[in-house]
């Protein structure tokens, strides 16, 4: 009797955890247009302000209105943006926010997130 409490406490653990683990699969998508504010103390962030969001699915994407600081990254994710290249202050510029929520090493549940620039 032990025995079959105990698969069935497995089997319902497994099936409990297997829609999270479908889920992480999945990059969710946000396109947002910031304006970006005055230059940063901070070499490595550029500081903007959220005008419009467009989100794909179902996303969690940040609000209008909302400040957002970022390490801006090339349009494939690849790299890092040179601060030279960066959007002037003033001006608007269209940003991919992309992430991917799942379990990370060492810190249990985690927030993979990307923001890459994109041109127009």
């Amino acid at each position: 009797m032990a025995l079959t409490v105990t698969r069935l406490f497995i089997i319902s653990l497994f099936l409990v955890l297997l829609p999270r683990a479908a889920w992480s699969a999945n990059w969710e998508i946000c396109d947002l247009t910031v304006k970006v504010k005055k230059p940063s103390s901070d070499e490595h962030l550029l500081f903007t302000e959220i005008v419009t969001v467009k989100a794909k699915a179902q996303a969690e994407c940040p609000q209008a209105g909302e400040a957002l600081n970022f390490d801006p990254e090339t349009e494939d994710y690849q790299s890092m943006i040179p601060r030279k290249n960066w959007p002037k202050p003033r001006k608007t510029a269209s940003v991919r926010y992309r992430y991917l929520d799942g379990i990370c090493k060492n810190s249990g549940p985690c927030r993979i997130k990307h923001y890459s620039l994109i041109k127009k």
